[in-house]
């Protein structure tokens, strides 16, 4: 099995460009790059708190932090940019999550990151719900942001009225 370098996930995107204020986010990391992520991690969630509806699918990191507000694709993306702005390769991360007991079911995508750690290799992070993510979590695609992740992407051409349904429920097996 080849497997491309985790060197391609330092990269910036449009959508994981670091500035100032993303690479001031957290200090650069020192020897124990699990505790640092973890910190990351909790950074991120303190500082962009979920809000339902407050950026768009074009919304940056940079725009996310300045707005203060973002979901879970906002989340990833701020902390693949800091990360990638400390020299540590991070990812996209789409696919769902089975919600806890007495949570409401979840029937859309989630997005979390991952990082690559020496001798570890890819980990995971969410710092939408501060958690790494567990068998609760389903990963369907991988890439250097949303964009790049995105389970379909396409164009349609033609007349008349064109869409696409899905309903997916998630539940333990």
């Amino acid at each position: 099995t080849v497997r491309p370098n985790p060197a391609i996930f330092l990269r910036e995107t449009d959508q994981t460009r670091a500035d100032k204020a993303i690479r001031d986010l957290v200090a650069p990391p020192k020897e124990d790059h699990i505790a640092w992520l973890h910190g990351l991690m909790a950074t991120v969630r303190d500082r962009l708190p979920y809000v339902s509806g407050a950026t768009t699918v074009e919304t940056t990191a940079m725009e996310a932090l300045k707005a203060g507000a973002g979901v879970c694709q906002d989340h990833a993306h701020l902390f693949i940019a800091a990360a990638r702005a400390h020299g540590v390769p991070a990812r996209y991360v789409c696919g769902y999550m089975l919600a806890g007991e007495g949570e409401q079911d979840l029937h859309e995508t989630h997005a979390w990151a991952e990082a690559w750690v020496d001798g570890l290799g890819w980990t995971a992070f969410d710092p939408s719900t501060g958690l790494c993510p567990t068998e609760r979590y389903i990963r369907m695609s991988t890439g250097l942001d949303a964009f790049d992740a995105s389970p379909i992407r396409g164009h349609a051409t033609g007349g008349g009225s064109v869409g696409v349904h899905a309903d997916v429920r998630i539940a333990p097996s």
